[in-house]
């Protein structure tokens, strides 16, 4: 394959389950120094966590991808339970 991408770059082909079926969010697309690269709408792996992602089951990410178009727009809120556990610290 004959690519542009330096030898630094993420393969995400690589990461099984979480990019089986995957969006990218429209973050950053200008490439602004300093405010991350992407931020992509993923299938959850093994983990609880992202470095930075939104992941989902694969059953609703499947779901997600067959029902989306150009015009649609995600919003990323703050689960209710960590928003509650955050004001009383």
């Amino acid at each position: 394959m004959n690519h542009k991408c330096g030898e630094d770059g993420e393969r995400l082909i690589d990461y099984v389950p979480q990019f089986n079926y995957v969006l990218f969010i429209d973050y950053n697309k200008e490439g602004v120094f300093g405010k991350g690269a992407a931020i992509f709408l993923h299938c959850r792996g093994t983990h609880k966590y992202t470095h930075g992602c939104v992941a989902i089951t694969e059953d609703n990410m499947v779901k997600v991808v067959q029902r989306v178009d150009k015009n649609v727009r995600i919003c990323i809120y703050p689960h209710k339970n960590k928003a509650k556990k955050k004001k009383n610290v």
